[in-house]
């Protein structure tokens, strides 16, 4: 695609930072070419993390030039997807992303919460609460399936990130309560999971029969 658009705008791709900063600074308001709308547009997915997030720091111009990013919340990279949620506030704010199309896309958001990356999977129940809270992932039944989830990494980061939510208010405890044996299964034992499973059943109030049971 490069060798179709014009080389100043492939300069927003260069892996120096300070050129693509400029580049960025002389880009005006024009009519673009379809060439041109799918350089930009596949920026947002770049594989250098600088070049996907200096195009989502100027989704303003992204929306002047009326470039649908939806699909990008389903690409196929994960980093690349989590980038996209990432912004999904700033991508709402200005229009060029619908809570619609946030939450036709969300079943891609879950499966980020399974990555294979442990940065992208934690990065991605971090910013669970936030899409929670804004209605656009509320799924109640979803979670708690993460929270009996095979791998002890996931299912500690489901339970941390469920007990953030219920401290919110926005999950009811009582769900919690009724799945606690799979937190107490990984409390057994000397292992750093067990004694963050330990931490996690200790802030349901500190009821040491509760713990123990």
């Amino acid at each position: 695609m490069k060798n179709r658009v014009e080389p100043e705008l492939v300069k927003l791709a260069d892996p120096d930072p300070s050129v693509r900063k400029e580049t960025w600074a002389k880009l005006r308001r024009r009519k673009l070419t379809w060439d041109q709308r799918n350089f930009l547009k596949a920026l947002l997915r770049h594989k250098l993390r600088g070049v996907r997030e200096d195009a989502w720091s100027h989704l303003d111009f992204y929306a002047e030039a009326r470039i649908d990013v939806s699909t990008v919340y389903r690409a196929g990279s994960e980093r690349s997807r989590l980038t996209a949620w990432l912004h999904y506030r700033e991508a709402l704010k200005v229009g060029v992303v619908t809570e619609g199309e946030l939450r036709e896309n969300s079943k891609s958001f879950w499966r980020l919460l399974r990555s294979w990356s442990p940065g992208v999977m934690k990065n991605a129940w971090r910013l669970l609460p936030s899409l929670w809270a804004d209605g656009l992932l509320k799924d109640e039944e979803r979670l708690i399936r993460f929270l009996e989830a095979k791998k002890a990494r996931v299912r500690l980061l489901a339970w941390e990130t469920a007990l953030e939510l219920m401290n919110r208010g926005l999950l009811n405890k009582e769900k919690l309560l009724n799945n606690l044996g799979a937190l107490r299964e990984l409390a057994g034992g000397e292992s750093r999971a067990s004694k963050r499973a330990r931490r996690i059943l200790e802030k349901f109030g500190g009821d040491s029969e509760l713990i123990n049971a």
